[in-house]
């Protein structure tokens, strides 16, 4: 006997496509400079049901002794609390504080669906 989870598969499809906008979002709504927060969505290359894997990350500036500027991604925890508030950040600060906490808002939903998924298959197979 195999079930399907055809509307589960559907709802992280949607959270999916949707972080990958807010993401696309971010890096266009923030200048490329010290400060800038960023979330990264990566595959893990297992093909999990939980694909792609979401890491905030907040850029750093490094001089290097060339005078060429490089830019490093920090994880973080807390994206909201690091967001920019003033200078060049300031026009887009609603809006990306906003983004993030929507994106917060469908990782969570996510993982709780994933968390439901594995449950309910493991009790299918332990019925079957």
């Amino acid at each position: 006997m195999e079930i399907k989870f055809a509307d589960g598969d559907i709802a992280i499809k949607a959270v999916n496509e949707r972080l990958y906008e807010i993401e696309k979002l971010l890096r266009e709504l923030q200048p490329k400079d010290n400060g800038t927060v960023l979330l990264r969505l990566q595959n893990c290359g297992k093909s999990c049901y939980g694909c792609p894997h979401a890491k905030w990350e907040v850029w750093k500036r490094v001089k290097r002794h060339d005078q060429n500027s490089l830019y490093l991604g920090y994880t973080i925890k807390y994206p909201l609390k690091a967001i920019r508030r003033s200078g060049k950040y300031e026009a887009n600060y609603p809006q990306v504080w906003q983004l993030i906490s929507e994106a917060q808002t469908l990782l969570k939903f996510k993982k709780d669906l994933i968390q439901l998924h594995g449950i309910l298959a493991k009790k299918i197979k332990n019925f079957s």
